[in-house]
């Protein structure tokens, strides 16, 4: 819970996990932001290569959380950056916007 805060700083939250991936749900109910869910291939056992992470994210009940397929952290990456992207340009429009006058 101490790093709550510096996770909800951030614009986008990339969570990966493996096994059973009640990482992302935990954090998907307790961050506001976008959050991209990545299951990992690691494990063992029942883990499937992933299958059960994948899974138990897609059966996820919090909402908000974008997921992709398994191991694809760059996929995560990419939307993310998107993400923040589209919230740089909308801030700049906003700032040019701010200085003129409305009729």
């Amino acid at each position: 819970m101490q790093t709550m805060p510096h996770i909800n700083a951030c614009d986008v939250v990339i969570v990966v996990a493996g096994m059973d991936a009640a990482l992302a749900t935990v954090l998907g109910g307790l961050c506001p932001k976008p959050l991209f869910a990545v299951p990992t291939s690691v494990g063992y056992g029942i883990a499937q290569q992933g299958n059960t992470a994948l899974a138990s994210m897609l059966a996820s009940c919090a909402p908000g959380i974008g997921v992709l397929n398994i191991d694809n952290g760059y996929g995560a990456a990419c939307a993310a950056a998107r993400i923040i992207h589209s919230l740089n340009a909308t801030g700049s429009a906003e700032q040019k916007n701010a200085g003129k006058e409305q009729p």
